[in-house]
């Protein structure tokens, strides 16, 4: 699967996250809109990596192209390009063309970096949280199911920097927030 590569040739539009150390912070909402093989992406730099990201995600549209369409977020060290070094989770158009997406982790330091992890209809907003420990736990709520992943080499990283994107195709994130721990 070809997904990722596309992030390498594509132009980046950036504007930033709202942060907050308190339970009371303000959400954004981007609707992410790419024409096929192409993708965009919003980023916010943090001091720190505990952190957690939640809100709601919608599929809008899939388009057709070289990549599978696809949405997700990205966490990685502040000085690496996007797409090089990240852990995350993207939401992928499924191969047979049917109106699900399937979910995987990513941890893009070692070859064997994927885990699938559900296959969930295209239909109706779906509720996430990421988070990620001091020990560099990452830990994926959608919906109902929660899943975790060991990535200890992010417990390392001084700065952080978040990247919720999209490719071919337009996804809605919704209500999403970002806060520090500790």
């Amino acid at each position: 699967m070809k997904t990722f590569q596309v992030m390498c040739c594509a132009m980046t539009l950036a504007v930033g996250l709202t942060i907050s150390s308190t339970a009371n912070a303000s959400s954004i909402d981007f609707d992410c809109d790419t024409v096929p093989d192409h993708f965009s992406t919003v980023s916010q730099k943090v001091d720190g990596h505990a952190l957690t990201l939640s809100g709601s995600l919608r599929v809008v549209q899939k388009r057709s192209g070289r990549y599978l369409p696809l949405a997700g977020v990205l966490l990685s060290p502040v000085d690496t390009a996007l797409g090089r070094d990240f852990i995350g989770f993207p939401i992928v158009a499924s191969k047979d063309d049917a109106a699900t997406s399937e979910v995987t982790f990513r941890d893009h330091s070692s070859a064997n970096s994927i885990k699938a992890l559900n296959r969930y209809p295209d239909a109706g907003d779906k509720s996430f949280s990421l988070s990620l420990s001091d020990s560099g736990v990452l830990t994926l709520t959608l919906g109902a199911d929660v899943f975790t992943m060991n990535a200890p080499r992010s417990a390392k990283w001084p700065r952080v920097r978040v990247d919720i994107m999209c490719s071919t195709g337009q996804f809605k994130f919704f209500n999403t927030t970002l806060a520090l721990s500790g």
